[in-house]
């Protein structure tokens, strides 16, 4: 087996962990529901359940959950400046009051050639005992795609959720569908990847020699430099990224709503997922000072970096990501990582990056145009167009607290 493809396989092993998607979903439909199981919109108090059932679900542990869980699914359903009474969070609920199941719906306002639209995201999926609920899951799906909403998104949707999706008028967008990986150090990245799945006491043990190994890449190795004669990376504040993004924005047919007080509101929330370190904000210029790209990313020294979202003028994609890679390299990451969007897979081929699919991006809407523009990659979805800014995706919670 080749270097590439060795590295491809840790690829497959330290690929961004799997999102809040739904639990196995069994081929068998021959169970029967109880008929007396309602679906009906989630309300603050069923905070508690719902975290448990989280709990559960998502990391196998029955204990307590902790309460910055509760707080966290708190502000993401509750607390959203965009929060619609409308497009709600659902859960499944027995006659006798017991929660057994959940879909998480994130509010999204955007704007298509001009028109304001009510979108929605649908992310965490979750049911207690679903070999014996086959139905349950679908019937959650089904209740949310029904409601109000010009479009419907979800973009960490695993095998199952897909089907359901497609068998309710869904599609998937093949392009924001896949994971691109761009390695900067080899040999680094492949020792903290071989680490990361020992058990945590040989971890502890080795982790003095893979922080050698990695000092000495950083010794010895080239250091990655964006083309200066093109383009100019800054690291900016909330506000500046937000004004550079919607600038970019504008060339794509779908965009976010500029509304600033949801966008530092988003921000907000972005940085408090800690797992993968700090979020860095980054503007990418033109010779002249135009912004033509914008991206978030986070960071820790000796670990892949984590990018959240990447908006990029079209004719700038390849300078926008060459000053991503140069900028993690120097922060000391070993690789760098996130979601691909249309608009950008010639950059991402282009770098060298290596690509998997892991879980799709789908869509669902009776607006014919919007489909289109959504199928031919005329929009940056992800990020803060997503659900993956929540700290439901990829991070932890209680005494760990985003630190692992």
């Amino acid at each position: 087996m080749n270097k590439r493809a060795t590295m491809a396989l840790d690829f497959a092993a330290t690929a961004l962990p799997d999102a809040a998607a739904p639990s196995r979903i069994p081929a068998s439909r021959t169970a029967q529901e109880p008929a007396a199981d309602r679906v009906r919109p989630c309300e603050a108090r069923d905070l508690g359940a719902v975290a448990e059932l989280f709990q559960l679900v998502f990391r196998k542990d029955a204990s307590a959950p902790p309460r910055d869980l509760i707080d966290h699914l708190d502000a993401v359903y509750f607390l959203h400046p965009w929060h619609n009474a409308a497009t709600p969070s659902l859960v499944l609920e027995r006659a006798d009051g017991t929660l057994d199941g959940f879909i998480g719906v994130l509010p999204l306002r955007l704007i298509f050639r001009g028109k304001p639209i009510v979108a929605t995201i649908a992310g965490a999926l979750m049911v207690r005992d679903p070999e014996q609920r086959p139905l349950a899951a679908s019937r959650l799906m089904r209740a949310h795609v029904s409601g109000p909403q010009y479009v419907s998104l979800g973009d960490t949707t695993n095998h199952p959720a897909q089907t359901m999706w497609e068998r309710l008028g869904g599609h998937q967008l093949p392009l924001a569908s896949m994971e691109w990986l761009k390695i900067i150090r080899w040999v680094p990245f492949g020792v903290s990847s071989g680490v990361s799945r020992l058990p945590q006491r040989f971890r502890s043990l080795l982790k003095p020699v893979a922080a050698g190994v990695e000092w000495l890449s950083w010794t010895l190795g080239p250091k990655l430099v964006p083309n200066a004669n093109e383009t100019i990376g800054e690291t900016v504040d909330d506000a500046a990224y937000l004004a550079a993004a919607g600038q970019i924005s504008q060339n794509f047919d779908l965009r976010l709503d500029p509304d600033p007080e949801a966008g530092l509101w988003l921000l907000r929330m972005a940085a408090e997922k800690r797992k993968y370190g700090a979020l860095h904000r980054r503007i990418v210029r033109s010779r002249n000072g135009r912004p033509v790209g914008t991206y978030l990313v986070y960071f820790r020294r000796g670990m892949p970096a984590e990018t959240l979202q990447i908006v990029s003028h079209p004719k700038s994609s390849e300078a926008v990501l060459a000053d991503l890679i140069a900028y993690a390299a120097a922060q000391g990451c070993t690789a760098v990582r996130g979601r691909t969007q249309g608009p950008m897979i010639d950059a991402f081929f282009r770098a060298g990056c290596l690509m998997r699919h892991r879980s799709a991006t789908v869509f669902r809407t009776q607006d014919a145009e919007l489909a289109a523009a959504l199928e031919n990659g005329h929009t940056a979805l992800g990020g803060l167009f997503g659900e993956t800014w929540t700290r439901l995706v990829s991070d932890d919670f209680g005494a760990s607290g985003g630190n692992a």
